[in-house]
């Protein structure tokens, strides 16, 4: 198995026969200690920190460092890490800059990103839990979570506009809980952006490969038919199961039936299902029914459009290839219990 820290090389400054333009290098000055006594170089960058530090806290840096080092006076180790500098700048600050992440998190999806990316693939577990507990508060496995998060929406604004780069984040990571609310919330934002946000390995560009592109639209039509055979369902013209023969008892109930048949014929409530706009199966605000029905039916009726919401919510895992919430709740817990069970 190939390391994730690669060596240092240096870069030829010259070509045969034709001089090569020379590319600019440079210090990160927050990231260069001159106590330091380990240098690392993403790209362009350099970052002087402590080997100490960085052993205290990922397994990989500490295996790394305890290789025999070459008897040398006065120079300091060189390594390359073959990641982007921005993210690499992002990890180091978040360990070696109280406050960085903390700071951060709330807001700069790049920065949590960066940190789940790096502290998975370098081992520092703390970070890694500290990183996807921030992506499930926004991409969580309960429709309380999910309504918790909506209203919260412009908090985590860029968020949940990375949700197709959350989905390549959570495949990389090994953290596919993330993944069902993710992909719900890709569908929401049509099927033009499904198709546009392509990953790219190469560049470290996070997005949906074609297996999750192919997952969402499929997923976003079964959502959509699912949405419309329950609100079109005799659930929806009925109140609950114990008030079901008091629809036959006089005029009064006769006239809510109506007003419920009505309702459904409207042309907005038509718009919002048969539309070309998507129809947000896991919406809390519907068309108004009127002054047409008793309060009773009506509170029945607002009921069962929150029953349906509840059962979209519960299906939506199987609608993207997953088993069920029961399971990927089950697979969260276990990486929030990681270095639980490495201390035990």
């Amino acid at each position: 198995m190939s390391s994730p820290i690669g060596s240092y090389k240096p870069t030829p400054s010259t070509s045969q026969g034709r001089p090569r333009e020379k590319p600019t290098y440079g210090r990160c000055q927050e990231l260069w200690f001159e106590d330091g006594n380990v240098i690392f170089q993403a790209q362009r960058t350099f970052f002087r920190v402590h080997r100490g530090v960085l052993s205290a806290n990922s397994s990989v840096f500490r295996d790394m460092f305890s290789f025999p080092q070459p008897a040398t006076v006065n120079i300091v180790p060189e390594v390359e890490l073959h990641d982007t500098a921005k993210e690499v700048e992002h990890f180091f600050k978040t360990i070696f800059i109280a406050g960085y992440y903390d700071k951060r998190c709330k807001s700069d999806f790049e920065v949590v990103a960066a940190v789940l990316r790096l502290s998975t693939k370098y081992d520092v577990p703390s970070y890694r839990q500290r990183a996807i507990r921030q992506l499930a508060l926004i991409y969580p496995t309960t429709l309380d979570g999910w309504d918790a998060r909506n209203r919260r929406s412009d908090l985590y604004s860029g968020f949940i506009e990375q949700a197709a780069a959350v989905v390549g984040l959570a495949r990389e990571t090994h953290v596919r809980a993330l993944i069902p609310s993710a992909m719900y919330t890709c569908c929401e934002m049509g099927t033009g952006h499904i198709l546009k946000a392509k990953a790219d390995p190469a560049k470290s560009i996070l997005g949906l490969s074609s297996y999750d592109r192919r997952c969402c639209l499929l997923g976003r039509q079964k959502l959509v038919t699912a949405w419309r055979s329950e609100v079109f369902s005799r659930r929806c013209l009925t109140p609950d199961q114990l008030d079901f023969f008091a629809w036959f008892e006089g005029p009064k109930h006769e006239m809510c039936h109506a007003a419920r048949l009505k309702w459904l014929a409207r042309e907005d409530v038509w718009k919002m299902a048969f539309g070309t706009e998507w129809c947000n199966p896991l919406q809390t605000l519907w068309p108004q029914t009127g002054l047409e029905m008793c309060a009773a039916c009506d509170a029945a009726f607002i009921a069962n459009l929150e029953h349906i919401r509840e059962q979209i919510w519960e299906k939506l895992p199987s609608h993207f290839g997953f088993s069920d919430w029961t399971t990927v709740r089950e697979e969260l817990k276990e990486c929030l219990q990681e270095e639980d069970s490495r201390d035990s």
